[in-house]
């Protein structure tokens, strides 16, 4: 396995959990998170994220907000660059 895992969010869902899988049967180390995964990550709550952003070479992503919900259209934007 390689020394830095790939952060895969929403590791537990479908299409993250397929990802993990095709990742480490290729020998790469993985950090699946999820908001109920032993190292949380959360969109809504970025001050938990930390966590799972150390020490990881690079990310698999997917994230599509309900934005009818209160608050999802100010969490999209915390993670802007």
């Amino acid at each position: 396995m390689s020394a830095l895992p790939i952060l895969i969010v929403g590791g537990s869902g479908k299409t993250g959990a397929r990802v993990d899988a095709r990742l480490r049967a290729r020998g790469l180390a993985t950090r699946p998170v999820s908001r109920t995964s032993a190292v949380r990550f959360d969109w809504t709550a970025p001050e938990i994220c930390p966590a799972a952003l150390d020490g990881v070479s690079t990310a698999y992503v997917t994230y599509q907000p309900d934005l009818a919900v209160e608050g999802a259209v100010a969490a999209t934007g915390v993670w802007r660059a």
